[in-house]
């Protein structure tokens, strides 16, 4: 998983290159949609159970998953070269993310404390794997980790959400 992760950012950079970011993003969410019947349907599953979802969960995963793509993939296909492994780390800060909204969404609360020191240390460790220098130096476009930022939020919103709803 986190190979796969860690590619995602070159893969959709060179994909946005070669055919445009909606483009890339629509041949690769149609493979991602094919892979997900086809395993459903060898699990002798009927494929019409793929789409009875409570309202909530459809109209949050609509929003969730498709605003958060959409908004890597532009923010991945506009950085320059040398700022995109920073705009793919600004994404990644989702869990951190999902950390911070359960703290203020959830009706279980763990210890402010440490929720606080966890997202903290994820912080952290952003500085440690880019080094410091990198965040001293100014992209040249802040406009692609704005939207990398903003659909880390919608995706940890959205986490937040089908758990608070017990989706």
């Amino acid at each position: 998983a986190v190979a796969l992760w860690c590619w995602s950012g070159p893969c959709f950079a060179a994909g946005s290159g070669a055919m445009g970011s909606m483009p890339y993003l629509s041949a690769s969410c149609a493979v991602g949609v094919a892979t997900a019947m086809l395993y459903h349907k060898s699990l002798g599953r009927a494929l019409g159970d793929l789409f009875r979802l409570p309202f909530r969960a459809a109209a949050m995963g609509f929003l969730g998953m498709s605003v958060y793509t959409v908004l890597l993939a532009y923010a991945i296909g506009m950085a320059p070269e040398k700022d995109q492994a920073q705009v793919v780390l600004v994404n990644y800060l989702w869990p951190i993310g999902i950390v911070l909204f359960g703290l203020l969404l959830l009706d279980e609360k763990p210890r402010a404390g440490l929720t606080v020191g966890g997202a903290a240390l994820g912080f952290g460790g952003v500085l440690v794997a880019r080094g410091a220098e990198t965040f001293t130096a100014a992209p040249s476009s802040l406009v692609p980790h704005a939207l990398a930022l903003l659909g880390a939020a919608f995706w940890a919103l959205y986490s937040v959400l089908l758990r608070r709803w017990r989706i």
